[in-house]
């Protein structure tokens, strides 16, 4: 669902409460983005700051419309553009948008909850955003992830309610300072709200030195003590995150 712009402060509220009723069986997003050069939307149209409510129901299509609705009722939209899909078509329907040579830099925070205050400081940092192509993305979190214990896996966040993400992407090099600069100080402003965690997909360049610490927490001593057993020569150390 594609809603507009100025309503992204009222439109990301009633999110929120969406999200808090949501079953299991619904993944809500929400994005503030420019609009992408999709088919179903105007070209005129392409390239102009919009909200995005995003929802995958996993399950049955004939038994979708009903969980999806509330993602339909959140203020008056300007385009519907959902459908039946694959999960891998899901998984990678983003992918030509954010292509092979681009220059991206991502950060992310988790959130226990999203007060009024945290989604009017989201809005006034996304005001900010150097490129079209820039993105804050909210994802729920909760569910299934929830429901397995923090030590139980290398992955410790499982509390979060959500996940924030600041995604600056752009293609011009000269763009580099003003992009990363924004994706810095967004992540340092919402800093106040978040859980502490970062996860590591969008974990920037990996220059903070605290970064294995946040993103493993506790786990981080089982995970060296694994590592030394199983690969003592270290051949899976590109993706042990060794300090």
């Amino acid at each position: 669902m594609l809603y507009p712009y100025e309503d992204a402060g009222a439109v990301l509220r009633a999110w929120r409460d969406a999200a808090r009723e949501a079953p299991d069986t619904l993944v809500p997003e929400f994005g503030l983005w420019s609009i992408p050069p999709l088919p179903d939307v105007l070209e005129e149209l392409h390239g102009t700051p919009v909200v995005i409510v995003a929802g995958v129901y996993i399950g049955n299509p004939v038994d979708a419309d009903p969980v999806l609705a509330p993602l339909r009722q959140l203020g008056t939209p300007l385009a519907d553009l959902s459908g039946t899909s694959t999960y891998v078509e899901t998984q990678s329907a983003l992918d030509e948008l954010f292509p092979d040579g681009g220059r991206y830099y991502w950060k992310s925070h988790f959130l226990d909850e999203l007060t009024d205050e945290l989604i009017d400081t989201v809005i006034e940092l996304d005001s900010h955003r150097p490129t079209p192509e820039s993105v804050i993305f909210i994802r729920t979190l909760g569910g299934a992830i929830a429901r397995v214990a923090d030590d139980a896996t290398a992955y410790p966040h499982r509390s979060a309610g959500f996940n924030l993400s600041v995604d600056a992407s752009w293609h011009d090099p000269a763009l580099d300072d003003t992009a990363i600069g924004w994706a810095r100080s967004t992540w340092d402003a919402i800093a106040p709200f978040a859980t502490g965690g970062v996860y590591l997909n969008f974990a920037g360049l990996g220059e903070e030195p605290e970064l294995r610490a946040v993103a493993l927490g506790s786990n981080a001593a089982r995970l060296d003590a694994i590592r030394r057993a199983y690969d003592p020569d270290g051949l899976f150390q590109a993706a042990a995150l060794r300090p």
